[in-house]
């Protein structure tokens, strides 16, 4: 008996690119390199691919249909006839007793190719996650992708977004690479347990962030340890195991004794995202660049070997006493990009908090450059705007040459480059005399073992 599944090629397309960042090019068992198509009896037609990790499921609507079907074809040979048909005609997949092959419009006439398939057996258990889905609102989607851009690729606790649920009163999305960090609250999550969803390409893949609203379905434990996580958007269902790991205790990083609150205005924004990455020493090591915040205006300093160039500016307005602290210039760069406009700092070997109403990026102090000298001035007394950040549990201040101390060990790395603070001092080209130059690169060394700069992150362990 013949059966013909009519696939319009312009879901087809969708489908094969949210489907092809679950299905590797290259697997251990060609089965995994496969799409399973169904044909439900209900009339919709739902399109899957595994790794065994993740399973990325597309349902359609509902057509009426006599029964159910299932075929299971490689991604990459329906795909290259997908690839050479327009978006408004529809192809055929034509499934036999012993064969199935597709059928396909080239100009003004059909043309079939065989098509290889595989047994239903051969196809990997799905997992079923139980129990009623959790709403996870309209904010949700953009915070996590934000979060994403944040976590680390390497440390199994940091390895994407938590959704921290520890706290009754107030829900988090956090993530960390130990350099820099983001939450956002304003949440209200009915889960039990604070659930860590691990980078995956599918979640980044712009389809599935355009597919409505999202839903989370956490299944428990099996004795053997495994458990996984259900996504669910319009059309789109994404399971994917989760991983063993424990939520930081992250919020013992962010400063609760702010000394300075900054807001920087939209012509302050778009002048610092002009003239960050054409400062001095944008390609060096940690990108460091020097803020000094005073009653005299806003400087931003950046050096390279032994030259540095100062910038002020204008629209920048500072409540509390002058202060002056140094970053990576990429990350305050990110947090400007986000819209955090609010900067709160406590001293120049604190982190420093970019906020807005709900959401922190906070970023990992380096040493000041030596070549940036702070304005001189008396402490004002501090005046918190209405926007500024809101207090939370915080690390211990740390002095120079100390870790910070937190129930939860969190550390804070060392990296020690050269002299300016910023990243390696290139040598000095000089025309003088060699023995000039010797005498100039033997105090470059006795600078860098006085002290390089030192970066400080909020790593966890």
């Amino acid at each position: 008996m013949t059966e013909t599944l009519q696939l319009p090629v312009l879901a087809l397309k969708e489908v094969l690119a949210g489907l092809s960042k679950v299905i590797s090019k290259r697997t251990t068992l060609p089965v995994l390199g496969c799409v399973r198509i169904n044909r439900l009896a209900t009339g919709q037609l739902s399109f899957e691919g595994t790794d065994f990790d993740a399973v990325a499921i597309y349902t359609t609507d509902a057509t009426p249909t006599d029964k159910d079907l299932t075929v299971i074809v490689p991604l990459e040979e329906l795909a290259s006839v997908v690839k050479g048909c327009a978006k408004s005609v529809s192809i055929q997949l034509i499934i036999e007793k012993k064969e199935a092959r597709l059928r396909y419009p080239v100009g003004g006439t059909w043309l079939e190719k065989p098509i290889t398939t595989f047994k239903e057996d051969e196809w990997p258990v799905i997992p079923k996650i139980d129990g009623e889905p959790v709403a996870l609102g309209p904010d949700f989607r953009s915070d996590f992708l934000t979060a994403l851009d944040c976590a680390s690729n390497h440390k199994p606790d940091l390895t994407g977004g938590w959704m921290d649920v520890s706290d009754p009163k107030a829900h988090y999305v956090v993530a960390s690479d130990g350099r820099h960090m983001f939450s956002a609250n304003s949440f209200k999550f009915d889960l039990k347990e604070s659930v860590l969803l691990p980078q995956h390409k599918f979640l980044r893949w712009s389809g599935f962030h355009e597919d409505g609203e999202w839903s989370i379905r956490v299944g428990p434990r099996s004795k053997e340890g495994t458990a996984y996580t259900q996504l669910q958007s319009a059309y789109w269902t994404f399971i994917l195991k989760r991983p063993d790991a424990r939520l930081p205790h992250w919020k013992q990083v962010v400063p609760n004794e702010i000394k300075t609150h900054v807001t920087f205005n939209e012509d302050a924004v778009a002048f610092l995202l002009d003239v960050l990455p054409k400062l001095p020493g944008a390609s060096q090591v940690n990108a460091g660049v020097t803020f000094d915040l005073s009653s005299m205006g806003t400087t931003v300093v950046g050096s390279e070997g032994s030259h540095s160039s100062r910038v002020q500016v204008d629209g920048v307005l500072i409540n509390g006493n002058a202060n002056t602290f140094a970053a990576d210039r990429t990350l305050i760069i990110k947090a400007l990009k986000l819209g955090l406009k609010n900067l709160g700092v406590v001293d120049g070997l604190s982190p420093i908090v970019f906020s807005d109403a709900r959401r922190k990026l906070i970023i990992a102090p380096l040493r000041a450059d030596p070549m940036a000298k702070p304005s001189a001035m008396a402490p004002a007394p501090v005046e918190p705007s209405a926007e500024s950040t809101s207090p939370e549990p915080s690390t211990e201040n740390p002095q120079q040459g100390e870790t910070v101390k937190t129930t939860n060990r969190l550390t804070q790395a060392t990296t020690t480059n050269e002299s300016n603070g910023t990243g390696e001092t290139e040598q000095q080209q000089d025309k003088g005399s060699a023995l000039k130059q010797a005498v100039q690169k033997v105090d470059q060394i006795k600078e860098s073992v006085k002290g390089g700069p030192i970066v400080r992150r909020a790593a966890f362990e």
